[in-house]
């Protein structure tokens, strides 16, 4: 059973999508609550929630604005833990996930307001993919790379440092980033396309290298299998994902996407789990964390 937190109309589309029973929370700021209860619904407030929450699963429904952010910062300080429900289409969920920092920001202070989150920068994290990367293209004789949700590039240019016999292109749902992307990086053998990878199947043009890191995280089942199946279309895919790994984990809980991924479900994306079944795939990285590991996949396919 959810608790749903949030904004009347979005926490009410989102009980509406996912068709359950739910508990919703509207309070107002004022005391401890978050929003503002209208037409008689029930409410819920923030000293009650930290008192139940751990036997549901809480589900901020908000707008991915500064209103969104306090009721976050809200829950955070009060110890809940919770997945996203932003209430806009997937490009506009994601360009207010950028605006509003929901990833973090670059401590460095870099000209660039787009940062893709510590799971793009953390160098224990990060350092591990590059040397793996660059092996498995060397290895493998990679010519070709088409990457889905590219964030930042602050991994893939380290990537493909030296490797001008390469081509690389990166898509990503912000096209403000694309824009970004391609003033600050694009060239011969790199550039960058705006892309809805659950949507615009035929983007995916085939050839020799496939990726999708931490992109599956943030997204539904459904988008999920919609990208898996282009696969077939390169020679290898590699796939990253941060999966919960202690007692108790479920595989692959279905959400709706967002900016939040499955871990705080005590879940995460297993491609090798029912419903995806994906097989001739390997594992070929593991990254440990606190509750969970950052898995990096490679499916092998018969695309030639």
């Amino acid at each position: 059973m959810n608790i749903i937190v949030g904004i009347e109309d979005i926490a009410q589309k989102y009980a509406n999508q996912i068709g359950t029973e739910n508990i919703y929370a509207f309070c107002d700021y004022k005391g401890d609550y978050l929003d503002k209860s209208i037409g008689g619904l029930p409410v819920i407030s923030l000293k009650e929630l930290t008192e139940i929450w751990e036997k549901y699963q809480v589900v901020l429904a908000v707008p991915g604005s500064r209103k969104g952010e306090e009721a976050r910062k809200k829950l955070a300080e009060a110890g809940v833990s919770y997945s996203y429900y932003l209430g806009d289409d997937e490009e506009r969920l994601f360009k207010n996930v950028y605006k509003n920092k929901l990833w973090g920001e670059d401590e460095r202070k870099h000209e660039t307001q787009y940062y893709s989150g510590a799971g793009s920068h953390d160098e224990r994290i990060i350092v591990p993919y590059i040397n793996l990367l660059r092996q498995l293209i060397i290895n493998n004789g990679i010519r070709s790379i088409f990457e889905v949700g590219c964030g930042d590039f602050n991994i893939m240019r380290q990537v493909l440092e030296n490797m001008d016999d390469v081509t690389y292109i990166g898509g990503d749902i912000v096209p403000e980033l694309v824009e970004q992307n391609n003033r600050r990086y694009a060239q011969k053998n790199i550039q960058f396309i705006h892309i809805n990878g659950a949507r615009d199947t035929k983007q995916y043009a085939g050839g020799d290298l496939l990726i999708f890191r931490q992109v599956f995280q943030h997204n539904s089942n459904r988008n999920i299998e919609v990208m898996l199946k282009q696969s077939k279309k390169y020679k290898y895919t590699l796939v990253t994902e941060d999966v919960y790994i202690n007692e108790g984990v479920e595989y692959n809980i279905d959400m709706h996407t967002s900016a939040s991924t499955r871990v705080e479900m005590k879940s995460g994306v297993y491609i090798d789990k029912p419903p995806f079944n994906v097989q001739n795939s390997v594992n070929l990285l593991t990254v440990p964390r606190e509750i969970s590991e950052i898995r990096t996949t490679l499916i092998i396919s018969n695309a030639t």
